[in-house]
């Protein structure tokens, strides 16, 4: 997760008084004041009473007139992926009763997703508002915010200035690339629940009709009558949506198992896979389990898109050294997405593989990525992607290896095809 930090600070922080020209007016006044007593000169002595004066008077026309101004950012829209385009909305607002002076707004960048922006705004009148749109492009995905807002007034000479940092910001979630995949693997192994639900109350052959007591004030026209006629109770149809299964998308995060930095490293490529699968799956009516490598879970359910999305932007890496995750509680069909593995990570995955349950790998080639340098990575021996992958096959897992670049959708379909020749190779 990569997020500008939020400045901690009170609603409106402001900062005022003579610019760097006007304080050195002053003191060249003071200065040619002060000679033209030594010397006796009247129109040096003007000179310096002119120097003085003027900012002055620029502090009148600044803080006689000082304004109470907001400030609200609106981003469109709140939620992008990586190379999506969108706008921010800054609308300042002059909420006092006097007319302001000339504003210079300024919005800091925010890394990774916008440059900014510094624009002069006319002086606003009483209760107006003025809008400053700027465009913002997503580059990798995480949460950020924008904000806050910082307006200077000063005057025309540039002698004064009021410098004001309103507190305002807008979030805008960056969730991972989408792969539109196709297809599903066999997933043997996994208890359907159409299937659970046509042994259970389901009629007509149909695993998504239900019946239930028909109850005063149900239309008439959803009685089921054949079945009321086996059951000597009157009994209405009702229509359930039923999935079709369930699988376990597990994503290993760990630091020293990736390599390259965001948005061109692994770690990214991975989460991409991740959240393609699991989206997919969802489309295709399975339950999902969305879990990383020690067990935490990020998404549960038949209906949790936006929980995967939103669980996947803000997915960091931990600085553990092994997987921990145990399997025996995983519904359905396991797939796991990992980075580099060294030979203890493959045992423990072929140890931890649940007996009569289909099991694949997308073992991401690490090497096609730069070192990040970590310290941790220099001391484990990380397998090639190749080994590792064989290895995982003689346990019993169907593997496929994920190159650096690689499309998303002809992996997902490679690793269907290896699926299938598993499991004639198993029969």
């Amino acid at each position: 997760m990569r997020r500008r930090p939020h400045a901690q600070q009170s609603p409106h922080h402001s900062e005022r008084g003579l610019t760097t020209r006007g304080r050195c007016l002053v003191a060249g006044g003071f200065a040619a004041i002060v000679c033209a007593y030594l010397l006796d000169e009247r129109d040096l002595l003007r000179v310096g009473i002119l120097a003085v004066a003027l900012p002055l008077a620029a502090l009148i026309s600044v803080f006689g007139r000082r304004s109470t101004l907001t400030a609200e950012h609106r981003a469109t829209p709140h939620q992008l992926h990586p190379g999506n385009t969108g706008v921010v909305e800054l609308r300042i607002s002059n909420i006092s009763r006097g007319r302001s002076g000339t504003l210079v707004v300024t919005d800091a960048p925010t890394p990774g997703l916008t440059e900014g922006v510094r624009c002069v705004l006319p002086p606003l009148r009483a209760r107006a508002t003025a809008v400053v749109r700027y465009r913002l492009r997503a580059t990798h995905r995480g949460r950020f915010t924008i904000g806050d807002a910082s307006v200077r007034i000063s005057d025309p000479l540039g002698l004064c200035t009021y410098q004001q940092t309103i507190a305002s910001s807008a979030d805008v979630l960056v969730v991972p690339a989408i792969a539109p995949l196709s297809g599903l693997p066999a997933l043997s192994g996994m208890r359907s629940a159409a299937g659970e639900l046509a042994g259970n109350g389901s009629v007509g052959g149909d695993p998504d009709v239900l019946v239930r007591p028909y109850v005063p004030g149900d239309d008439v026209r959803t009685i089921h009558w054949r079945a009321s006629a086996r059951r000597n109770e009157v009994v209405v149809r009702t229509r359930q949506s039923v999935s079709h299964g369930s699988a376990t998308v597990v994503i290993d995060h760990r630091a020293v198992s990736h390599r390259g930095l965001a948005p061109d490293s692994s770690f990214e490529q991975a989460v991409s896979l991740a959240a393609s699968i699991s989206i997919h799956i969802l489309s295709s009516d399975y339950q999902l389990s969305l879990t990383t490598h020690t067990g935490t879970v990020i998404a549960r359910g038949g209906d949790v898109s936006d929980d995967v999305l939103i669980g996947l932007a803000e997915l960091g890496v931990t600085e553990a050294t092994s997987l921990s995750y145990h399997f025996a509680e995983a519904p359905g069909m396991i797939i796991v997405v990992t980075g580099g593995l060294t030979t203890q990570d493959v045992a423990h995955l072929v140890a931890a593989r649940p007996l009569g349950r289909r099991c694949l790998a997308f073992v991401l080639d690490v090497d096609g990525w730069a070192s990040t340098g970590r310290g941790a990575a220099k001391h484990l021996a990380i397998l090639s992607a190749e080994s590792a992958a064989n290895l995982l096959r003689s346990g019993g897992w169907s593997a496929t290896v994920t190159h650096r670049g690689d499309d998303l959708a002809d992996v997902w379909r490679s690793a269907q095809d290896s699926m299938v020749l598993s499991g004639r190779h198993g029969s």
